[in-house]
């Protein structure tokens, strides 16, 4: 395909060219009207005219070429994203940046509230106008988030809001529900559970999984696997699993903390957070990032997988564990 702008209406199996726009396009699209299109044009090898265009029903739109209107006053520039407002389709931001070969012409962070008619700079703070990435929070667009080359990551708008620390970790393993043990030595220690349930499914030869969903108050939880006869690690190197853990709303569950005991409680631990981001997240973790006790690695007898759940009136809660897999 020659360079610019594609569309397809039809998933993808077929493409047309809506815009001669050759030279790195960025686009966004206006959530509040999505015949709206903001398109950025890098414009790295002056192939292109570089700038800022509109595309609505009535077609294309120059907003801005090469930043020299607006912008400044400097002889090229180069647009790096394009972001429009979910809330009025009319106010766009654009970042610029240098042009690869250290002249230092980006200029930073603007917005338009007219459509691209009229620009005004939000450089404030920033101390560095090299600003290679752009974000608006989906939860607040008045908080805006700039990342900038050689010099960090900055926050327009209000902070944003804390949320709730996780509990604090115990040494001492959840006490054995004996209302959720049939399920292949799993059990889970929310004091509401609805169902837990193994599937069985292609991956991993189909060893399947085992899901939990409760309906717990608090903000943590644990799903246990206890084996019937003691599995032997000192020749395995990576512990390969699926994790999924959801909210009601679809916001994701961190598994704050894993635990490996021998047969003499011993244990060793993984504490680093583990959010998955996807319905089946696959997490390769190495055993010698596993910290703790002399464990006793021929004589494993259980995992321990702790779930925190940072938003607890979002339930109920759907955990998700994969066939474990020692290589």
């Amino acid at each position: 395909l020659r360079g610019g702008v594609w569309r397809s209406e039809d998933g993808g199996r077929n493409w047309v060219r809506i815009g001669d726009i050759p030279e790195r396009p960025y686009l966004a699209v206006a959530p509040s009207d999505p015949s709206v299109l903001y398109v950025g044009e890098r414009d790295y090898s002056s192939l292109g005219r570089g700038g800022v265009y509109r595309q609505t029903v009535a077609g294309w739109q120059m907003l801005v070429e090469r930043l020299d209107e607006g912008f400044g006053n400097v002889a090229r520039s180069y647009i790096a994203r394009v972001a429009a407002d979910p809330r009025d389709a009319n106010v766009v931001y654009a970042t610029s940046v240098d042009e690869g070969y250290d002249l230092d012409c980006g200029k930073g962070v603007f917005v338009s509230r007219d459509g691209g008619a009229t620009w005004k700079s939000m450089n404030e703070g920033l101390s560095r106008l090299n600003a290679l990435d752009f974000l608006i929070d989906p939860n607040d667009p008045d908080r805006l988030y700039a990342g900038t080359g050689g010099n960090g990551f900055f926050v327009w708008g209000p902070p944003a809001p804390e949320g709730p620390r996780p509990p604090p970790l115990t040494d001492e393993p959840p006490p054995p529900d004996p209302a959720c043990t049939t399920v292949e030595g799993w059990t889970c220690s929310a004091e509401k559970l609805h169902d837990i349930t193994a599937h069985h499914e292609a991956f991993y030869g189909g060893r399947g999984y085992v899901i939990a969903v409760m309906d717990t108050e608090q903000n943590g939880c644990h799903l246990v696997k206890r084996f019937a006869e003691p599995i032997d690690l000192s020749g395995q190197h990576i512990l390969s699993l699926r994790l999924r853990g959801a909210n009601a709303d679809g916001t994701p569950l961190c598994i704050s903390r894993m635990v490996m005991r021998d047969g003499a409680g011993r244990r060793l631990l993984y504490e680093r957070d583990l959010l998955p981001t996807t319905t089946w997240t696959l997490c390769e973790l190495p055993l010698r990032d596993w910290e703790g006790e002399d464990c006793d690695s021929t004589d494993v007898r259980e995992f321990d997988f702790e779930f925190w759940a940072p938003y607890p009136e979002a339930r109920p809660y759907e955990l998700a564990v994969g066939a474990m897999r020692f290589r």
